[in-house]
């Protein structure tokens, strides 16, 4: 595997990549405990600091979990685009008006009575630590490179990997 580590706006850029590609994540809370807590959470948005915003209810246990002991570890994976990220950052929980409505979006109305509902809150997670593994082939490519390292014995470079750096 091929080491890049990325520094800020790549390493940003990179974040946004596979957010975009996959913005469905599992969202792993209370992390001294075990189990972990894991629920599958919808990035928001990725700002421009790399920040992660995500929805969440008031009344959700993530929440009361987050009030609690806000380090949180988020896992990104998209196997049709071989695209993995793992994310360990600090929660910050808020209600903001003006950025709920930025961020609002009508799939919501599943969740929430409207964006004025009193159990909506947001998530902001600053990252402290991140690590991508990404590979720009699709999967069939990927397994033909592989059962041909694994023939000849020559380890190709298969997917990038790194940390990345905010």
């Amino acid at each position: 595997m091929g080491e890049n580590n990325l520094k800020k706006k790549e390493g940003l850029e990179k974040i946004k990549e596979i957010t975009g590609h996959t913005k469905t994540c599992m969202m792993l809370t209370n992390l001294n405990k075990i189990p972990l807590s894991a629920n599958p959470m919808t990035t928001a948005e990725v700002d421009d600091e790399g920040n992660l915003w995500f929805f969440i209810s008031k009344d959700h246990t993530n929440y009361k979990e987050i009030s609690g002991d806000n380090r949180i570890q988020l896992v990104y994976a998209n196997e049709g685009k071989n695209e993995y990220l793992s994310v360990y950052g600090i929660g910050i929980l808020l209600v903001d008006k003006e950025k709920i409505d930025q961020l609002w979006s009508p799939y919501l109305e599943a969740w929430y009575d409207g964006k004025n509902d009193p159990n909506i809150s947001l998530l902001k997670i600053w990252i402290e630590d991140a690590y991508y593994w990404d590979s720009k082939s699709n999967k069939l490519v990927t397994l033909l490179k592989m059962a041909s390292a694994a023939l000849s014995g020559d380890k190709k470079e298969l997917t990038e990997k790194g940390k990345i750096s905010l």
